[in-house]
Formats: structure tokens, C-alpha cells, sequence
């Protein structure tokens, strides 16, 4: 938990003035982080996600997948999972720059550095082949704005081959807004 303590801590700081551009402009500013900030967001990134990445695998059908494109995929931790799964799979992480920069040296001791690539982009703007078998958009949609989460969700329908699916990934927050812990307490 001392990762995502850490990165809290930051977005304690920073939200208020990202929401407060929000407001004002009725869009989001990207938020520029220091190295040592996108360090914390790594090893939050990477330690929320190795919970995940224990349950994803047995929720995909990874039938015919052999291409996986992870949208906004940080240093790929569920690329990892995905990889340590099915060893014919291999997964390409796009994420912005220094998600990108500390992403090798994350999956380097995991054994799936061969099969795991880095392509450093806008998730939004970068270019993609409509060959993938598998798309995934993995907690990348609850920091978007609605009209901007649909369009990265038909971004990534527009990336698949055929016989291709997206994979969502995220927060959910039950009627009650108590029941499901995780969404909850995010």
C-alpha cells in the first residue's frame, strides 16, 4: 500500500488544480509530473495492478489472442501477467514517456521482456493498425471525461483485426456507492 500512499499524496496536491482547469475550461489539462512523482505513479501503478493482474487472466478469454495492444498500459504489469499466461501472447504498452522510461527495467526480472514493447504516445493521438487481437483499456477511462471515454473506447474497437475484442479494466461504483470497496474508496 506505501506505492499508492505515495502517489495519494500527490494527487492531493495536483487534483485540485487539475478540477480547478476542469471547471474553468470544460477540459482537462494533462498534469505534468516531476521524475520523482512519475516514479511514485509507476510503483503505484505497478502495485495496484499486481492485484489485478492475479484475476485477469481467469476473467479473459485469450482464445486466438496473440497480439495485445494495452492502452495507457504504465510499465506493463498486466502486460506481464497477460505474457506469463500465455506464452505465445505478446503485448505492446503504449503510455506516455516516462511511464515508457521505467517500464523495461520493471519487466526485465519477470522473463516476458522479449515479448513485452514499449511505444511511448498519447493514447488518444497515437497511430495504430487495426491488427490487434486484443485491445485493452485497463483503468484509463475513469480519468476521461465522458464524451473523451467513449471516443478512446471506439479508438481501441478501431485497432482490432478481425475477430478482435476490447477489454475494459476499471472502477466500479455500485448503486449503494458502498458495496464495491475499490470503486468506492477511489
Amino acid at each position: 500500500y506505501g506505492p499508492a500512499l505515495d502517489h495519494s499524496h500527490d494527487l492531493y496536491h495536483s487534483w485540485g488544480q487539475w478540477m480547478e482547469g476542469w471547471l474553468r475550461t470544460g477540459t482537462l489539462p494533462p498534469r505534468a509530473r516531476t521524475a520523482e512523482g512519475a516514479r511514485r505513479f509507476a510503483d503505484a501503478m505497478w502495485a495496484n495492478a499486481g492485484v489485478l493482474a492475479s484475476e485477469l487472466h481467469g476473467h479473459l478469454d485469450l482464445t486466438g489472442v496473440r497480439r495485445v495492444l494495452d492502452l495507457g498500459g504504465s510499465t506493463g504489469r498486466l502486460a506481464v501477467a497477460l505474457c506469463q499466461a500465455e506464452p505465445a501472447l505478446e503485448v505492446t504498452v503504449v503510455d506516455r514517456a516516462e511511464a515508457v522510461a521505467l517500464g523495461p527495467e520493471r519487466v526485465a526480472p519477470t522473463g516476458t521482456a522479449d515479448r513485452i514493447h514499449f511505444v511511448e504516445g498519447d493514447y488518444h493521438a497515437v497511430e495504430v493498425e487495426p491488427v490487434w487481437d486484443l485491445v485493452l483499456l485497463s483503468n484509463v477511462l475513469h480519468q476521461e471525461l465522458a464524451p473523451a471515454a467513449a471516443a478512446l473506447v471506439q479508438r481501441a474497437a478501431s485497432a482490432l483485426g478481425p475477430g478482435g475484442r476490447v477489454a475494459v479494466v476499471e472502477f466500479a461504483i455500485d448503486e449503494a456507492r458502498h458495496e464495491l470497496l475499490s470503486g468506492a474508496l477511489f
